[in-house]
């Protein structure tokens, strides 16, 4: 999407309760923007290095590259983790995917409160229609086992992309187990 990565660093609470956000555009090799709006202002922040503080209210543009050259690698999130489980027919997990999704509760656990995408997948059988309510019975059903486990999570995503983005391209009406999975992201 953007090659360059903006970070948003809030410096915490000023004494007198007001808060101050700064905004750092990073070099990522290619085009990006970040835009800081306020009720009185707007700043668009379009060069590597570019940086800008909002404090009440107030938007003060600065160079981050001089004052501060290793915010970007002390200040990205870690990159999200992405898990695949497979599916029976009748519908339950794989029993490798039973390992994986240990795998994505301890993840949920290291990362919480974590943000989690859930994507139900399937093959070509049948008709796209019918494949997305699958795929997204898929991811729903997923889900609700992954919020059993009492994990706390910020944000739940659940989506279904039915047949529409195949791990394994196939023809159209082809049973394809690989396809017929669920991914996880935890961020």
């Amino acid at each position: 999407m953007s090659a360059w990565r903006w970070v948003i660093l809030l410096a915490g609470l000023a004494l007198a309760g007001c808060g101050t956000s700064q905004v750092v555009l990073l070099e990522e090799g290619g085009a990006g923007t970040a835009t800081l709006q306020t009720a009185r202002e707007r700043v668009v922040l379009e060069q590597p290095g570019d940086a800008a503080s909002v404090t009440a209210g107030a938007v003060q543009r600065w160079q981050a590259s001089a004052a501060a050259p290793d915010w970007g690698a002390a200040s990205l999130p870690p990159d999200p983790l992405r898990f695949r489980l497979y599916l029976r027919d009748a519908g339950a997990l794989s029993r490798e995917s039973e390992g994986t999704f240990a795998e994505v509760l301890g993840a949920m656990r290291q990362r919480a409160p974590a943000m989690v995408s859930v994507v139900g997948h399937t093959d070509s059988l049948g008709e796209a229609r019918y494949n997305e309510q699958v795929g997204m019975q898929r991811a729903q059903q997923l889900a609700r086992r992954l919020q059993r486990s009492g994990v706390e999570v910020l944000h739940w995503r659940v989506a279904s992309h039915g047949e529409a983005d195949p791990l394994v391209k196939t023809p159209d009406e082809t049973y394809e187990p690989r396809n017929r999975r669920v991914e996880v992201w935890v961020q």
